[in-house]
């Protein structure tokens, strides 16, 4: 039984308000692990804490007040007995940049050549449905700032750009059609070949040729529109080292439903900590959440 005061998070896990003994309370539920988050309590309680839970041999685990900067990889030295955690540097070495090119030259190249009936099925199903072009272009910000034309299936009709005022207050992030993303449950706009596109994010495969161009990457951070772009500062700003990506950290997180200030801060943590396996983890997770549709408007 929890003491009083509890409250739940998102209906789940059981919050406790106030302040309480930390370690009383792991004798009286038989807590099996404990996490610190950074401000808990002060740092000499703290340590004690840390003491007197790994006495009662409680798995504890500290988490770092730098983790949403730094990420997860670091170095582990030693200098004259004293252990130093290094902080990798930020961006790819030019060998890192000539792999991950060479994976998704031949990826996309091999996945456009595999999928081209699909493409053709999706492209027939949009120009029967609706008047327009079958592909819809937007500008984006890429690499270095560099600007340049995302390809998408068109999934709205031809007259959304008109209607984005008046739908404007449905925006679900809450700045309107102004400040951070532009996202819309159920949106009015969308045509009924469009919503079934975006279910299974096949609105996005023409991005495989954006990837052929060395536009885009497989795996990288979210391609911002110019009016998001001018949003993101300080640090944060070091997203634009690497080339966006087709999906990513933002892609298996929940896509939509990720604030922009958190999509950003993923985005810059990917960038920090970057690897090819890391790539390929990103690349199968984005399966599952293609096929949970979490996110998809």
């Amino acid at each position: 039984r929890f003491p009083a005061r509890t409250t739940h998070l998102f209906d789940l896990v059981p919050v406790l308000r106030g302040d309480h003994d930390v370690v009383s309370m792991v004798k009286q539920l038989e807590v099996d692990r404990v996490m610190l988050a950074p401000g808990f309590t002060e740092s000499r309680r703290r340590v004690e804490m840390v003491c007197e839970l790994s006495e009662l041999g409680v798995h504890v685990d500290l988490v770092p007040s730098w983790s949403d900067v730094i990420g997860a990889r670091l170095d582990l030295h030693e200098m004259e007995g004293m252990p130093l955690l290094t902080v990798p540097r930020t961006g790819l070495r030019r060998s890192s940049r000539a792999l991950k090119r060479a994976l998704d030259l031949a990826v996309a190249t091999l996945a456009l050549v595999v999928l081209s009936p699909l493409l053709f099925a999706c492209a027939g199903a949009i120009r029967l449905e609706s008047p327009g072009g079958v592909f819809f272009r937007q500008r984006r910000v890429g690499r270095d700032g560099e600007p340049f034309d995302l390809i998408k299936f068109r999934s709205m009709y031809i007259d959304a750009d008109v209607r984005k005022t008046e739908v404007a207050q449905l925006n679900f992030h809450g700045g309107g059609n102004s400040n951070g993303m532009f996202k819309i449950r159920e949106d009015p706009r969308i045509t009924r070949v469009g919503r079934f596109l975006r279910r299974f994010s096949l609105d996005e495969m023409p991005q495989l040729i954006n990837i052929v161009r060395g536009e885009m990457s497989l795996v990288g951070p979210r391609p911002l529109i110019e009016n998001e772009d001018r949003q993101v500062e300080g640090r944060y700003r070091r997203r634009l080292l690497l080339t966006p990506g087709l999906t990513g950290s933002w892609q298996v997180n929940g896509r939509s439903e990720i604030p922009f200030e958190e999509m950003v801060s993923l985005d810059y943590l990917y960038v920090t900590n970057w690897s090819i396996w890391g790539d390929t983890k990103l690349i199968l997770r984005t399966f599952a959440a293609v096929l949970r549709g979490r996110g998809a408007y």
